[in-house]
């Protein structure tokens, strides 16, 4: 394994072609429970009925934002943290409409996706989260973008000239500037040792550390040692961490 995947598939997203009309949602499903669900999911799980099934919740109110690499990031650093302002400032909207009817909040980020839920669990006035999952996700997306292999060729031809440069644009969705203010009561989350997609050296390790560090009732955080993104997307799928999360929750 050991990385082979995700570079096979980068390959594979790299020759599809890039839809400047990229419809992230949100698509809304399921009842009017006191448990709302904010999602941020890659279209590669969206598009596969079995990812899908494991990793998209099933109990509450699902509201699922579509992200993509392919679709989202590009050598227009304008057009793309637009997309990603976009995506925010609407589930935001939608969350605080949530909060007003105290709804419990839960958050969902894979891959891209980790960019946009920490920053909203942060966002909720008082910082208190029922359960924030966090799979492959990375600490600073314009450095993570830059070094990607899913990426780097689009992003380094873009006017910016160092990754530090395209850092500062995608600045304000760095994680590790919000963790202060969040009390989750349920984290999880899952990172991939050989991942170079967001590439787990450092951005990986960094995010994984800065949950590790956060105060909450119950925590499950891991690093599979011998995969890559796609595969830890996959085992991740495997693992049934809905009724793991239902489980503390019948314990307590």
């Amino acid at each position: 394994m050991f990385g082979l995947v995700d570079r096979f598939f980068a390959k594979k997203w790299n020759k599809s072609p890039i839809k400047r009309d990229w419809n992230w949602g949100p698509r809304i499903t399921g009842n009017d429970s006191e448990e709302v669900w904010y999602c941020f999911i890659p279209s590669q799980v969206m598009n596969s009925d079995s990812l899908r099934s494991r990793l998209v919740p099933k109990a509450g109110k699902i509201i699922v934002y579509t992200t993509s690499f392919r679709n989202m990031i590009s050598s227009d650093t304008q057009r793309t943290i637009k997309i990603f302002q976009d995506i925010y400032h609407d589930a935001k909207k939608r969350m605080l409409a949530d909060l007003k009817e105290k709804k419990k909040i839960n958050l969902l980020g894979i891959s891209l996706g980790s960019f946009f839920s920490v920053r909203l669990a942060h966002d909720i006035p008082g910082g208190k989260i029922n359960s924030l999952i966090s799979i492959v996700g990375g600490s600073h997306p314009g450095k993570a973008a830059w070094d990607s292999i899913a990426t780097s060729g689009v992003v380094r031809d873009s006017k910016h000239e160092t990754a530090e440069d395209y850092e500062k644009v995608f600045a304000e969705f760095s994680p590790l500037i919000y963790f202060q203010g969040i009390r989750a009561e349920k984290i999880l989350a899952r990172f991939g040792r050989f991942d170079s997609i967001i590439p787990y050296q450092p951005y990986g390790k960094e995010l994984r550390d800065a949950l590790k560090g956060m105060n909450a009732s119950y925590k499950d955080i891991k690093t599979y040692w011998w995969v890559g993104h796609v595969t830890s997307i996959f085992l991740s799928s495997k693992e049934k961490i809905y009724d793991k999360l239902r489980k503390v929750r019948r314990a307590k």
